[in-house]
């Protein structure tokens, strides 16, 4: 009920907290449950000759971790090696693509100078009759 609660005032709301401060330590035995705010300290120094100190973790052998750190490494292998598979016949089928292209290229070059040939040819016959 407290969360559907919408007080008109803010005296009704802060009579309202009063009395859930109350039912929390009538029910737990210990006052109200508020996080707990630590104050700066008083005599900071932040000097910049100090090296930082950092919390270091110490973790043993685990066997478990090393083996799903071995599945992750080879799957990425297998996943790198299956893409420059991929990349290589993508190359492949580029260079016979390519290689089709120049082939059609010039026999239609050959077509055009034995057109032109034929063109020029003709009109040296009809300059001659």
């Amino acid at each position: 009920m407290a969360a559907s609660f919408r007080p008109r005032t803010v005296d009704e709301a802060v009579e309202r907290i009063k009395w859930q401060q109350y039912s929390d330590k009538a029910v737990f035995g210990s006052g109200v449950h508020t996080r707990n705010v630590r104050g700066t300290p008083e005599s900071a120094d932040f000097s910049d000759n100090e090296e930082p100190t950092v919390n270091t973790v110490k973790v043993g052998p685990n066997d478990q971790l090393m083996k799903c750190m071995n599945k992750i490494t080879q799957s990425m292998d297998q996943s790198t090696q299956a893409i420059q598979a991929n990349i290589s016949n993508m190359h492949d089928n580029v260079d016979s693509k390519l290689r089709a292209v120049q082939e059609e290229m010039n026999s239609m070059e050959k077509r055009w100078q034995r057109e032109l040939a034929e063109i020029q040819g003709k009109g040296t016959e009809e300059r001659t009759q």
